[in-house]
């Protein structure tokens, strides 16, 4: 048997020394793996997969993580709506209970482009064009019971201008709101808002407060539910110091007058107060509008808006309040009491009634020398304010001086406009800022010349003789209204007790046989019984000059009664309408039978 066998090799260091290990080891069979190259085939769509992994896996994070909070606002703002409710807008009353103001549905077509454009469009229209697939919007609006009687005083409301809604919703912001944010209490451009008169200055007591709704939509922006709600508050009522039954009667009189074939005034005023506490109980301004038509009542309310704007006329223009006339005669008042505290006369100072008193080429005449050619021999101050006696006040205007008479003029308040809730009126003026003679103040005197002065002003300086020289500022809040800081306390002006004592006695006499207030003369009421009841008045007429190309006058007379103890101060003036005799007295007279006959 043959062996076989393998010398081993020894082994080397150095440099064969991997080589002798290798050569030590025995042999073995196995196949090298084959090695294969990846194609660009496989390569980019891997990168690319990977790559719109990571870009979807950052945009997701951003999205969840960096700006989810904003996404998630946003997602419940396109989903969940917020509405502003309107409250119920308070109503006005007469001091009776009577309505002056109420709610009642207004209509609205928006403009398709804007439907914050909208108009007041009166129901019929509305439902003309409901019936054609037009969208028409439903809000709560106004009704003016009295229409054109109280307008002035109570007046009107109109859709709020960007000027306005910028302003009021600004303050808003400032107050309380963050810019951007839903504002519950601000005004909505389609809203109505008081224009004039209590609606304007009552404003704010009068809209209430109002209330929000959140409520969810589905993706076609149609309401799926309720969500939340803030009932509104309903606005205060306001109760005016107003006697209705007297307004009606007044703006009854001066229309019948103003109508009348002989008078055809352009215009007038009528203004009744308590003399002890300054409330207005009547004030009506002729030409008058009705309110109704802001809030869209008529056949067609544009052009009857249009119409009240443009007229010239001027029916929106408060003559009582703002108006400013010569005050004629009733401005002796002022003069008596001038000449009375000055000093300048006393009861039984007397002054000659020479008919005409010349300066130069000017000539000063009395009415009654100008209209019947007669004197009327020696005047102290109560006969001139019965007799109105010209020659009397031209001369007592020259001992005071027209610096004395501006004077009580001020103290009076006939320099300074008059304050109401409603708004101030304007001052009257006395005399201008230029040279001055003495013509000048016989003028100024009686009334003329440069002195002009606004119904209220007459009322009130009236109201103080009534009041034995205390005067209470005018309001037209009655005791159950809500305090608005409108009112003001009573001052004395300063009048002394015999002042206010021989200015009453010339009034009284003024309107009994003798004086010029002839349509007043024994004015009667009957009593509970059906009997006759005298009731003593202090008035004054006033026919005062303007410049009238045909020598047209404006028909004054102011009045208080009862005499001896006032309860009612009432001044009338007609435009134009000539003496205030004959054509303011028979006014006034209408008006305090009204207020006496329900004293029966």
């Amino acid at each position: 048997m043959t062996a076989y066998s393998r010398q081993k090799s020894s082994v080397r260091f150095g440099t064969g020394f991997g080589e002798s290990i290798g050569k030590n080891q025995p042999y073995r069979m196995f196949s090298a793996p084959r090695v294969t190259g990846i194609g660009l085939r496989t390569v980019v769509p891997l990168f690319l997969l990977v790559g719109c992994f990571l870009l979807l896996a950052g945009r997701l994070a951003q999205l969840t993580i960096v700006r989810g909070v904003y996404f998630k606002e946003l997602s419940d703002t396109n989903r969940i709506r917020e509405e502003r409710i309107l409250a119920a807008r308070g109503v006005i009353y007469a001091r009776g209970g009577e309505v002056l103001a109420g709610n009642r549905p207004v209509y609205r077509e928006c403009q398709t482009a804007d439907p914050t454009v909208c108009r007041i469009i009166s129901r019929d229209d509305a439902l003309e064009k409901e019936a054609r697939g037009q969208p028409i919007q439903l809000a709560l609006g106004r009704d003016y019971r009295e229409a054109t009687t109280a307008a002035h005083l109570v007046g009107y409301m109109t859709a709020i201008s960007p000027e306005e809604l910028s302003t009021r919703n600004g303050a808003f912001y400032e107050s309380s709101q963050a810019p951007g944010q839903f504002c519950q209490y601000c005004y909505g451009p389609d809203e109505l808002i008081g224009a004039s008169g209590a609606e304007e200055i009552f404003e704010t007591l009068l809209r209430g407060t109002p209330g929000k709704r959140m409520y969810e939509v589905d993706v076609n922006d149609v309401e799926i539910a309720e969500l939340a709600r803030i009932e509104p508050m309903p606005g205060s009522d306001i109760y005016l110091s107003l006697d209705l039954p007297l307004q009606r009667a007044a703006a009854d009189a001066l229309e019948r007058e103003r109508a009348d074939d002989k008078v055809r005034s352009p215009g007038g005023a009528v203004i009744a107060t308590d003399p002890k506490t300054g409330e207005i109980l009547a004030l009506y301004s002729s030409p008058a509008f009705d309110p109704n038509v802001f809030v869209g009542v008529g056949d067609n309310p544009d052009r009857m808006i249009q119409d009240i704007f443009t007229t010239p006329a001027k029916p929106l223009f408060n003559r009582a309040l703002s108006g400013l006339y010569p005050p004629g005669s009733t401005f002796k008042i002022i003069t008596a009491a001038a000449g009375l505290e000055e000093r300048a006369v006393g009861e039984d100072t007397t002054i000659e009634d020479t008919g005409v008193i010349h300066i130069g080429p000017y000539s000063y005449a009395n009415w009654y020398f100008t209209k019947r050619g007669q004197t009327e021999s020696e005047v102290t101050i109560v006969k001139a304010l019965q007799r109105s006696n010209d020659i009397f006040f031209y001369k007592l205007g020259e001992m005071v001086g027209i610096d004395a008479i501006e004077k009580w003029a001020g103290a009076f308040g006939v320099t300074a406009p008059i304050e109401t809730e409603i708004g101030d009126g304007i001052a009257g003026i006395i005399r201008q800022d230029r040279q001055w003679f003495l013509g000048d103040t016989y003028h100024a005197a009686i009334g003329q010349g440069d002195v002009v002065v606004t119904p209220l002003h007459v009322n009130s300086w009236m109201q103080i003789i009534a009041n034995k020289g205390t005067y209470c500022p005018p309001t037209i809040t009655g005791y159950r209204s809500p305090d608005t800081g409108g009112r003001k306390e009573c001052k004395d002006i300063g009048l002394s007790e015999k002042t206010v004592q021989l200015i009453t006695e010339g009034l009284q006499a003024a309107c009994r046989t003798g004086g010029t207030a002839w349509p007043l003369f024994g004015f009667q009421i009957s009593d509970a019984g059906d009997q006759k009841k005298e009731i003593p008045l202090a008035c004054k007429t006033g026919t005062a000059e303007f410049g009238h190309p045909e020598d047209k006058t404006h028909a004054w007379l102011t009045a208080f009664a009862p005499a001896d103890d006032p309860e009612i101060v009432v001044t009338v003036l007609i435009e134009e309408g000539g003496e205030g005799s004959d054509i303011a007295a028979p006014v006034v007279k209408e008006i305090l039978e009204e207020w006496f006959a329900r004293k029966k």
